[in-house]
């Protein structure tokens, strides 16, 4: 029997969400943070977030305003509050049982 695609997507992603999680958790400093975002940044499928439908240049900005970012904590809070505000209504559109309040079990 051959398995099925997704049951191996499934996986994939739950393995890649569980080494940034693991990455993010062994951090102790803000390089050390900076340097896990940074490749986090870098890994983002560009193509994934232009088929979420961003309007024009939002993507490009996510990116190069964490590259030009001052390495600061408070620079940093600022860039995640950007990509929170940027992200946000994407994930309330995919997902609205979440902003509902009615959880997936």
């Amino acid at each position: 029997s051959v398995m099925p695609e997704d049951a191996l997507v499934g996986a994939w992603r739950k393995s890649a969400h569980k080494l940034w999680v693991m990455r993010l958790r062994r951090t102790s400093t803000l390089v050390e943070l900076l340097q896990v975002l940074a490749d986090f940044v870098g890994a983002i499928n560009e193509d994934w977030l232009f088929q979420c439908k961003f309007p024009d240049g939002v993507v490009e900005e996510i990116i190069a305003s964490f590259a030009s970012m001052p390495h600061t904590s408070s620079a940093l809070a600022l860039w995640l509050v950007k990509l929170d505000v940027i992200i946000s209504p994407y994930l309330d559109r995919v997902h609205p049982q979440k902003k509902q309040g009615i959880g997936m079990s």
